[in-house]
C-alpha cells in the first residue's frame, strides 16, 4: 500500500496584454533556436561528422544574439531551456527512445 498521499494544485492565469505579448515574443524566440540548432547540428554532422552537443550551442547563442538582436527581447533562461530541449531529443534519439528530432 502506498503510504504517500500525492496533491495537485491547478492555477488558472489571467495575463493582460503585455503579458500575452512578452509570453508570444519568448514562444517565437524559443520555436527559432530551436529550428536553428537544430539545422545547425545536422548540417555540422552532415557535412563535417561532428556533433554539437548543448554546451556548444550555449555558447554560440551569444553570438547568435548579436546578429540577431530581436533574441535579447526573450528570457535568456528561456532560450537556454530550448537548447536543453534539443540536447534531451537527440539523446532519446540517440538510445533508440524517439525519432529523429523534428523542426517546430
Amino acid at each position: 500500500m502506498d503510504k504517500y498521499i500525492y496533491l495537485r494544485y491547478q492555477y488558472r492565469i489571467y495575463p493582460n496584454d503585455l503579458q500575452k505579448a512578452k509570453a508570444q515574443i519568448t514562444a517565437n524566440c524559443c520555436r527559432f533556436i530551436h529550428n536553428y540548432y537544430l539545422n545547425l547540428r545536422s548540417l555540422a554532422w552532415r557535412t563535417q561528422h561532428r556533433s554539437m552537443n548543448y554546451n556548444a550551442c550555449a555558447n554560440d547563442l551569444k553570438y547568435l544574439k548579436l546578429v540577431y538582436p530581436w533574441l535579447a527581447q526573450a528570457d535568456s533562461m528561456a532560450l537556454q531551456e530550448e537548447l536543453k530541449d534539443l540536447q534531451r531529443s537527440f539523446e532519446n534519439f540517440w538510445r533508440g527512445d524517439a525519432s529523429y528530432p523534428l523542426y517546430h
